[in-house]
């Protein structure tokens, strides 16, 4: 066991010295300690999903856009697969579509959220697009479930 903050969790029972035996048939996991400092989500500005990738986008407590980014079947409570910080917030003049831009090298990942007013309630609609220097973009519609 590192000093670091850093404490093994898992099955089994606590021995005398506070450390949890690990079960061989048991998964490890890590739980980590974060600095009191450190920035925390703020605003969820877009939760969305579809049937490979679970995305929130969120306003840390330093005003700092993040994009997190889990590959199914994990989830939100595990750690991202990827993130990426300092996303550029785009919004149109009628409120009704939002842009967040993020670049991750020769990656761009861009999500667009649009809410449609009706008759009958508003309807949002979320696409992800991910391009690659020299390559067409690939683009995905999302399932919103931003709260």
């Amino acid at each position: 066991m590192e000093r670091s903050g850093e404490k093994e969790t898992g099955s089994g029972t606590i021995p005398f010295n506070g450390l949890r035996s690990i079960s061989p048939n048991q998964p490890k996991t890590t739980a980590i300690a974060i600095p009191p400092n450190y920035p925390r989500p703020q605003r969820t500005l877009i939760l969305c999903q579809n049937l490979q990738f679970t995305i929130a986008i969120t306003q840390m407590s330093h005003g700092d856009i993040q994009y997190r980014c889990w590959r199914r079947p994990k989830t939100a409570m595990e750690p991202p697969c990827l993130v990426i910080r300092n996303g550029q917030y785009k919004k149109s003049l009628r409120n009704d579509k939002i842009e967040l831009v993020f670049v991750h090298g020769k990656w761009t990942y861009s999500i667009e959220r649009i809410l449609s007013k009706g008759k009958y309630g508003k309807t949002s609609y979320v696409f992800l697009e991910v391009a690659s220097e020299g390559n067409p973009p690939s683009t995905w519609k999302m399932e919103d479930l931003t709260p």
